[in-house]
């Protein structure tokens, strides 16, 4: 009986931890199910949802029941790996209830490892390496890397009883900070200097994984990821706008008038500042790096390319779908890092967070168009629909492989 307690309490850990990680509800409820089915127990049932993860065990009479609630926040790059890297090993039977739970919280509690100081300063890098992707110029960097790292810095002090309103009050204040440098030196397009600081708090990744959850017919955990992602956009672009109105900025100050000014040699340092800061800021391990800045770089070049030829909805799914493979492939190597640790920052260099963000922050002043707000959602599905168009070309070459090398081998059994 023990042993078994341990398998359910580890089972519905570990899925808690998977959610935390940003996986999909459908790829959490596959896995535990096959950690199930490793230790020797096929008799349960589970459902992982945003907030909660449930397990239904035993026979008829003997029915078991546990469900742990999620309210804490998503976990750090490192501990995203190191959680899957866990859960791997549970699928392969090398790892026992008992071991896994001592591994899980060890992984919860173990400390960043880097100091407040360079986690806030990474903020601040991956702040600048954003605006040199959104809009280059050198005011833009030198205010996001400045404002970043104050974002940074306020978040590492992790003050008691702000968590639920940080996202919103750090907002203000920094669009206070960027409508007010408009209004006494008029900066050019000042909505889009504001968004890199902000980037920790843009919903992009929730919105997408929410839309593959709802294409895979995980309605319910989709639906609420997506609503609570347009809230969220909804809260800060409340925000922005309160500043707005404090400052006395025009309406006109809030709608998106991109001027790059410093030419297309911005995209090598825009990437590399990006995969340095999620090193700093979000700990990336050493080995992730350069992994990163090429799924970056696969990412943007497909993205780039279809922009040539498609709208730019199409070339966020040409983005997705390039950069889907690649990540793949790397997570499928033993050394290489974890497939979250890499779709993650792609899935913010995509951008829905930060268009959705401009697009709202439009919608809640005046003098705005509605088709802005639809295209910004049909990005989102494409983007979500390249993963999944990718990924189901990518298990069907694995399958096909397999299956070739299969027949071959007995073929040469039966000569």
């Amino acid at each position: 009986m023990a042993t078994t307690e341990h398998l359910d309490e580890f089972i519905v850990q570990l899925g808690t931890d998977l959610i935390r990680s940003s996986e999909t509800v459908d790829s959490v409820e596959r896995q535990l199910v096959e950690i199930g089915r490793v230790a020797g127990v096929d008799d349960f049932d589970v459902m992982a949802l945003p907030t909660a993860v449930m397990l239904e065990s035993g026979a008829s009479g003997r029915i078991r029941s546990r469900l742990r609630s999620i309210r804490e926040p998503g976990l750090r790059l490192d501990q995203v790996e190191a959680v899957d890297n866990l859960a791997r090993r549970a699928r392969s039977g090398l790892v026992g209830p008992e071991a896994g739970l001592a591994e899980l919280a060890e992984i919860r509690g173990r400390r960043p490892p880097f100091g407040r100081v360079i986690r806030s300063l990474g903020m601040g890098v991956l702040a600048a390496g954003f605006s040199l992707a959104l809009q280059p110029t050198i005011l833009g960097l030198v205010v996001a890397l400045i404002l970043g790292t104050a974002v940074g810095a306020f978040l590492a002090l992790e003050l008691p009883g702000l968590g639920p309103v940080t996202p919103a009050l750090l907002t203000f204040l920094v669009a206070l900070v960027v409508f007010g440098l408009d209004d006494r030196y008029h900066v050019e397009n000042p909505i889009r200097y504001l968004i890199p600081p902000l980037l920790i708090f843009l919903p992009g990744a929730k919105i997408t994984t929410g839309t593959i959850e709802l294409a895979v017919g995980a309605l319910v955990s989709g639906a609420s990821r997506l609503v609570s992602g347009l809230l969220d956009l909804l809260l800060l672009a409340t925000a922005i706008v309160a500043a707005a109105a404090v400052i006395k900025v025009p309406s006109r100050e809030l709608l998106d008038r991109p001027s790059p000014q410093l030419g297309a040699w911005t995209v090598v340092p825009a990437l590399v500042l990006i995969a340095l800061g999620y090193r700093l800021h979000s700990c990336a391990q050493r080995r992730a790096v350069p992994w990163i800045l090429v799924v970056l770089s696969v990412a943007l070049a497909g993205e780039r390319a279809a922009s040539t030829l498609f709208s730019p909805s199409v070339s966020a799914f040409v983005g997705a779908a390039a950069m889907t493979p690649l990540v793949l492939a790397i997570d499928r190597r033993p050394e290489g890092p974890r497939a979250m640790v890499l779709f993650l920052p792609g899935f913010y260099l995509l951008v829905p967070g930060a268009t959705g963000l401009i697009t709202v922050t439009a919608g809640v002043s005046p003098g705005f168009s509605n088709g802005n707000l639809t295209s910004t959602m049909v990005t989102v599905v494409a983007i979500a629909l390249g993963v999944l168009f990718a990924t189901a070309a990518v298990e069907a070459v694995v399958e096909l492989a397999e299956a070739w090398r299969r027949w071959r081998r007995d073929r040469r059994v039966q000569a």
